[in-house]
């Protein structure tokens, strides 16, 4: 049996400490449970790419990204040959990797986490410790779903690059997000994600995932050994549920980052087939959008709903937000994983109104505190009933004993110590 380790590092492309978006705010948590178990010296944040990042939570360091022709070369030798997909490919580069390892082997952390197959690539080989590669969700179902919403839903229009357009060279992303182009983007990267997925689940010592459903379809896919690929529920630093009066005129909240595909979706649909609905039943309902980059679409809805509806941008602290909200809105139409913005809500004991699809990956129905309707006029139905004093209240119980139970630092702190070897 492997020893615990006594020092780690975890390798990503995103900074964890802004806090804006669902992947920051994991990956802050995966930091504070390594910080809490083995002590801020001894825990260290590889940032690949970017600006050089400070925290006085972590020891950081920095490796500088591929340059514009690395990242042309890694399309035109691992993407276009059908070796890796383009979220990878862009990321390949033997000098990153050259840099990352002579890191790494100065650090001589015993556990090296990274973020996603795209750092996974880079992991230097024949390290003796522990290898993790947290996948967060399945890219290649992400992608399926995306492809599906297209042919399902004729007024989708998806962005498949979503927040990792910024790694696409300059001239090539208005000719990557050409919508034929997109199709056939989303249908060659899900293929390629899949196997990329497969070999991560067995090279790596351990992989994982925040849904529990996916992290059982990718080791059976992979035909690996159960414990290889495991579930990790997001981790946020709240400890109870935020006192909370239902306001007296209904208000409601979308949350999200507006500029990842599904947000961008979800928000549209809400804004123009459901909101409508809503008005019908409650006239006086107001509702608050909170996220950053909508795209030129959302805001002419924005915009057009000016009298009820509010676009806050991003918000720092959420307590204020969702303490003084009837329910957080959670319409979307795709995607995958478990949406952090559920979370968040539940953290609060704020109820949640879902889709069916938005839900997936978190227990909904009685006692969840998660609300689940599919549809504008079941939506509709479902926000009026939330209204009510009485009912709301007692979702909110539901919502912060949902969240105590599951996803409460103490309650995920052993999944995270055997996950993460630390046992």
């Amino acid at each position: 049996m492997r020893p615990a380790p006594r020092s780690a590092a975890v390798i990503s492309i995103v900074d964890p400490f802004t806090g804006d978006g669902g992947k920051p705010k994991v990956l802050a948590g995966l930091v504070r449970h390594l910080t809490d178990r083995l002590g801020t010296d001894h825990v260290h944040y590889v940032l690949i790419g970017g600006t050089a990042i400070r925290s006085d939570e972590v020891r950081t360091h920095h490796v500088p990204g591929p340059s514009t022709r690395e990242r042309l070369g890694g399309l035109l030798t691992r993407t276009v040959p059908g070796r890796a997909p383009m979220q990878e490919g862009l990321l390949w580069s033997p000098t990153v990797r050259r840099d990352l390892g002579d890191l790494l082997r100065r650090l001589d952390v015993d556990l090296q986490v990274y973020d996603t197959v795209r750092t996974g690539q880079l992991a230097p080989l024949g390290h003796p410790g522990l290898r993790v590669c947290y996948l967060d969700d399945l890219m290649s179902l992400r992608y399926r779903r995306m492809l599906d919403a297209v042919r399902r839903l004729p007024d989708v229009q998806v962005d498949a690059l979503g927040t990792f357009a910024d790694q696409i060279p300059g001239p090539l992303r208005p000719v990557a997000r050409n919508q034929a182009v997109q199709r056939l983007l989303m249908r060659v990267e899900s293929g390629l994600s899949a196997r990329s997925e497969v070999r991560a689940a067995r090279e790596f010592d351990r992989c994982l995932l925040v849904s529990a459903r996916e992290a059982e379809t990718l080791t059976r896919t992979a035909g690996v050994a159960e414990g290889r690929v495991v579930e990790l529920p997001p981790s946020l630093p709240i400890r109870s549920a935020v006192a909370r009066d239902v306001p007296a005129e209904p208000r409601f909240v979308f949350l999200g980052l507006l500029s990842a595909p599904h947000n961008d979706d979800g928000l549209t649909h809400l804004l123009r087939e459901v909101w409508p609905a809503v008005l019908d039943r409650l006239p006086k309902a107001r509702l608050q959008v909170v996220g950053r980059d909508p795209s030129p679409a959302a805001r002419e809805l924005l915009a057009r709903h000016a009298d009820t509806v509010e676009l806050e941008g991003f918000v720092p602290d959420l307590d204020s937000v969702l303490a003084r909200s009837t329910a957080l809105l959670n319409v979307l139409r795709f995607g995958t994983g478990v949406k952090i913005k559920i979370i968040e809500a539940l953290a609060r004991g704020l109820p949640v109104l879902s889709t069916t699809l938005g839900a997936e990956g978190v227990r909904s129905g009685a006692g969840s505190g998660i609300v689940v309707a599919d549809g504008p006029a079941d939506l509709a139905a479902a926000a009026a009933l939330l209204a009510e004093p009485e009912h709301n209240l007692r979702l909110s119980e539901e919502a912060g004993g949902h969240f105590r139970r599951r996803y409460a630092q103490d309650a995920v702190n052993e999944t995270y110590d055997r996950a993460l070897g630390l046992v």
